[in-house]
């Protein structure tokens, strides 16, 4: 069973780092609440029944002194490690009088010496416990959070029914009042942000955004927080005791704002949001669910610059996510293979012209481009090229990917990423085994093979004469220069053929021949065998 710790700080660099310095869970504790002052803690010492506080000397409205005698008085039960940010004794002296087990400066605090004071709580609290096993609603209590937001999650979704320890829940967490506000939190780009975090990083991850939705929402406001999947997020909040609705409304609103501009500024993400309209009987929260579900995912459509996405076709039913197909995959695995930036840059460009002609669902969006990073990624593993190299350059980092969400920036930094790739998938195939003339003529003409080029022309643009190319040329890739250039233009009208957009008979001329009848002889030549002929074998395979 997890021993619940609350943190009680008035700074929320301090709180962020020490969340950040271990995996609680691991090492069998978790975080159930964050205070920025002791008022503040009281009321959710009350609510969550942690059994470890953490807290501050200095803070304001009541000190970590003044909540240590409180808790003393009251709470006998609770373990106290207290914060200084002074190396001097009397200053800790009158906490430690009150039950505090000891304290750690905050300019000097270490996961191994806090650990070390949580497992002295632990033995304490442990030793203090009764033989005989916990009563249902002890249970409850010290797990209540936890299991109310896995509880939640169901919910909502329809795995189960309500359950009794869903509704004590409401009823003994003050947050949540009579009134409900429903809100959905999507945090956009969710999908790419984490796609190569570890099972453990995107659960920190997650749990960092439910931590500071708690801390810019406030106690108060925030009754439950749950994430339900893909970084979409539920949030209760409570609507206080406002007599309008407009105003409640009004106060919400400012609050959903200070939490995205929150998120924004910690974690460098946008988050749509969407919430339903004032729900005073809990046992509405799933149908609320679903109208908040809603107003979020036009937000997010509104984000991207979409055309604005029909839920109201798929509610009360489980849709499979449109994702990218076996076809589009092959051909994009295809055209980096030959690096073929024209054909990785149409596919690409079909693959978005679907989204927006056929109003995708924001879900669909997220897991559609989290696929297109997930090939590319695959590609650079294979061919052992470092990841992060294809982030970098003239066109968005992942990072600022963040900042940059409608569709056709998404769009734009998918493309620059992928012709990144293709830059360093052709540097790699010559670099190191050709001198630097015959590198820069391989190179020119993996550039320009769509235009008119002459063995003079690269020549020049080397630096050297038309013979000394020629020979050098044929002496490193034991081929003619012209040999090479035809069977790069071949190798690309393949690629063209292959996606199926072109007419065959309009294809040479984008590869660079001049004539039908020349551009016929050198692909029979080459591939053995007609275009027509290759395009009819292509289509076979592709059916099998």
């Amino acid at each position: 069973m997890l021993i619940k710790v609350l943190l009680v700080d008035d700074e929320m660099l301090v709180r962020n780092h020490l969340r950040s310095l271990f995996d609680w869970e691991n090492q069998g504790f978790t975080l159930c609440g964050e205070a920025n002052n002791g008022a503040a803690a009281l009321r959710l010492i009350e609510a969550l029944k942690p059994q470890i506080l953490i807290l501050d000397i200095h803070m304001p409205m009541m000190d970590g002194v003044e909540l240590t005698k409180y808790v003393y008085d009251k709470y006998r039960n609770i373990q106290i490690i207290v914060l200084s940010s002074y190396d001097k004794y009397e200053y800790v002296r009158d906490t430690m009088k009150h039950g505090a087990i000891d304290y750690l400066l905050k300019s000097r605090i270490q996961a191994a010496d806090l650990i070390e004071l949580l497992n002295k709580a632990r033995s304490t609290i442990e030793s203090g416990l009764h033989d005989q096993p916990p009563s249902a609603s002890q249970v409850w209590s010290q797990n209540g959070i936890r299991l109310a937001q896995n509880q939640l999650k169901d919910w909502v979704l329809g795995d189960n029914e309500r359950s009794a320890g869903l509704d004590s829940l409401y009823q003994s967490l003050k947050a949540t009042g009579k009134q409900i506000l429903v809100v959905i939190m999507q945090i956009v780009n969710f999908s790419v942000i984490t796609e190569g975090y570890s099972d453990t990083d995107k659960h920190q991850y997650i749990r960092s955004i439910l931590n500071l939705s708690q801390q810019a929402l406030g106690p108060e406001r925030l009754g439950i927080g749950s994430h339900i999947d893909q970084g979409k997020f539920l949030l209760l909040l409570s609507v206080g005791q406002q007599h309008s609705e407009s105003l409640a409304i009004s106060e919400l609103h400012d609050s959903i704002e200070r939490l995205g501009k929150t998120v924004n500024m910690y974690l460098n993400v946008k988050a749509a949001f969407g919430y339903s309209p004032i729900c005073v009987q809990h046992s509405d929260i799933r149908k609320y669910y679903h109208s908040a579900c809603a107003a979020m995912e036009q937000n997010l459509m509104d984000i991207y610059g979409c055309r604005p996405y029909d839920s109201t076709r798929n509610s009360n039913k489980s849709v499979s996510l449109m994702t990218i197909n076996i076809t589009q995959e092959k051909d994009l695995l295809s055209a980096l293979e030959r690096t073929d930036k024209e054909q990785t840059a149409g596919i690409l460009k079909d693959i978005f012209e679907q989204i927006q002609r056929t109003s995708t669902s924001p879900g669909s969006i997220q897991m559609i481009v989290s696929e297109l990073v997930s090939i590319l990624n695959k590609v650079a593993r294979k061919t052992g090229i470092e990841q992060k190299s294809l982030f970098g350059g003239e066109f968005l980092s992942r990072e600022q990917l963040n900042q940059y969400n409608n569709l056709e920036e998404i769009q734009s930094w998918i493309q620059g990423a992928y012709f990144n790739l293709t830059d360093i998938l052709q540097e790699s195939r010559y670099v190191g085994t050709y001198s630097k003339y015959v590198q820069q003529a391989i190179k020119y003409v993996n550039e320009f093979y769509k235009h008119p080029l002459s063995l003079e022309e690269v020549a020049e643009k080397a630096g050297i004469t038309p013979s000394y190319l020629s020979r050098l040329f044929k002496e490193e890739t034991q081929t003619t220069f012209t040999d090479y250039l035809n069977q790069h233009r071949i190798h690309m009208s393949q690629g063209l053929i292959e996606h199926g957009d072109e007419r065959i008979k309009d294809i040479y001329g984008k590869v660079g021949f001049s004539s039908y009848n020349y551009f016929f002889k050198v692909f029979k030549d080459i591939v053995g065998m007609t275009p027509m002929e290759y395009a009819k074998s292509f289509e076979t395979r592709k059916k099998k």
